[in-house]
């Protein structure tokens, strides 16, 4: 108990009873979420907590300012101060899926315009301590993923530049998947397999989208927006 610094608890999200494709998406996304956070508590090694809240040891608690994510930030610098991080499913706290496109957009470009500096700066730490492992998480996890509509902007830029057989079915490909996306965003709610193929679609190049903005508006430091605490 004494080598624990923080104990991360899971938020379960409330649909709507009409729900719609982002919330479908979403349920989706923050069920992988928690079966990877679950996989890093068993390695007492977290990679941020549950925005709705976390446990810390008193004497390893550091504000941040009002732009940086401490649900992000304070449990990996704890884990580089040499404590265990863990992930306790018993603790559970409940939000509502954001209503629609807007609301999710808004969260999670604020999310990643504020943690992406701080993803940098952890990881120049990481490497500076030795902790390799975590630069490792910090890589995979978060960068990566969040990097991905830049890459799937490169794989369209080299589709167009670069002709051939392969490209155009690449390109063939996406515009496909592109097309059941916003076909995703009109179909109603449904417990098919098919039309949750859709919304599944939809609620990718949703994520993705918003990753793309929340990362430019991190570097370029365009981010004003303040977190609204939920009453």
């Amino acid at each position: 108990a004494h080598s624990v610094g923080c104990v991360c608890g899971v938020t379960h999200h409330i649909q709507s009873s009409k729900g719609n494709a982002i919330q479908i998406g979403e349920g989706i996304y923050y069920k992988f979420e928690s079966f990877v956070k679950s996989l890093e508590g068993t390695l007492g090694s977290v990679l941020g907590a549950t925005d709705g809240f976390f446990a810390v040891r008193k004497d390893l608690f550091s504000t941040l300012t009002e732009t940086r994510g401490d649900d992000f930030e304070i449990p990996v610098l704890i884990r580089m101060a040499g404590y265990r991080v863990l992930y306790n499913k018993d603790i559970v706290a409940k939000e509502d899926f954001s209503k629609d496109f807007r609301e999710q957009h808004r969260r999670r470009t604020r999310m990643i315009s504020w943690n992406i500096t701080s993803l940098f700066l952890l990881l120049k730490f990481a490497i500076k301590k030795k902790f390799y492992f975590l630069g490792f998480q910090l890589i995979s996890h978060k960068l990566l993923r969040w990097l991905v509509p830049f890459f799937i902007l490169i794989e369209l830029l080299q589709c167009v530049f670069y002709r051939s057989p392969f490209f155009d079915f690449v390109l063939g490909f996406n515009l496909l998947f592109f097309a059941s996306a916003g076909l995703g965003a009109l179909l109603p709610k449904g417990n098919s397999i098919f039309i949750r193929l859709f919304h599944i679609s939809y609620s990718f190049c949703a994520i993705n989208w918003s990753s793309f903005i929340g990362i430019l508006k991190g570097i370029f430091r365009l981010q004003t927006e303040m977190w609204e605490k939920a009453r």
